[in-house]
């Protein structure tokens, strides 16, 4: 008997002690960044950008099957008149893929790079580099946009 009660008490004790400890609770980014995203600011090599009511209707939505959509938005000045209206602008869905922090976008030789910079309940910061050849010089700017989880 003694034999018994000696083997439940061992059963139990590893049962609680064999628990997963590998279990932070800590969600990865790739757990965290799922859900939609609206723009708040941005900047370019670190100076802020004056962003219009328009395009900061911008979103982002990433979704746990890997798909990415952006609904993007931009004024458009109505002919004749002094005024402008916002328009959707585009509307794309692509793939994504996160490793640690660096989100990629697309595939292959077309796929574009970005850094999270902070990714908690509430905001999504990324950076990211741009090339542009201004008559045979390039220029590499760094932009950073700011999203808030809506």
């Amino acid at each position: 008997m003694k034999t018994l009660k000696f083997l439940v008490a061992l059963t139990v004790l590893l049962s609680f002690s064999c628990s997963n400890d590998d279990d932070s609770g800590t969600p990865s980014n790739s757990e965290l960044i799922i859900g939609k995203w609206q723009l708040t600011s941005s900047t370019v090599d670190g100076m802020p950008v004056a962003l219009s009511d328009c395009l900061l209707q911008t979103t982002i939505e990433f979704k746990a099957n890997g798909e990415l959509s952006l609904a993007g938005f931009a004024e458009v000045s109505v002919v004749g008149q002094d005024t402008s209206e916002c328009n959707a602008s585009a509307a794309i869905t692509l793939n994504y893929t996160i490793e640690g922090n660096i989100i990629t976008v697309g595939s292959g030789a077309e796929a574009d790079k970005t850094t999270i910079v902070t990714l908690n309940a509430t905001t999504l910061t990324v950076s990211y580099t741009d090339e542009d050849n201004d008559g045979g010089e390039v220029i590499t700017v760094v932009n950073t946009d700011t999203f808030t989880r809506i």
